[in-house]
């Protein structure tokens, strides 16, 4: 197989990866980046459900627990927008 790689790329993630051939730094970026994207994927998932995941209120409680009302008041709006 034969792939065209842009060299400084190679080398900046050759140093940065600590891997000891260009082949293991090359998968291993392969496998990261498909990690990332099965998380990206995930949170995305997770994100367009939140609400079916926590009981009602619990948001806006986690939110005044940790001393910010602004993003507790914003959670409230973003319920009563999505009931609409």
């Amino acid at each position: 197989m034969n792939v065209v790689i842009d060299q400084d790329v190679l080398a900046d993630a050759h140093k940065a990866s600590g891997k000891r051939t260009y082949s293991e730094t090359v998968n291993h970026a392969l496998r990261e980046s498909a990690r990332v994207e099965k998380l990206r994927s995930a949170l995305q998932q997770f994100d367009e459900h939140r609400n079916d995941y926590f009981m009602p209120g619990y948001r806006e409680e986690f939110w005044l627990g940790r001393g910010n009302p602004e993003m507790a008041q914003a959670v409230c709006e973003e319920e009563a927008a999505r009931r609409k």
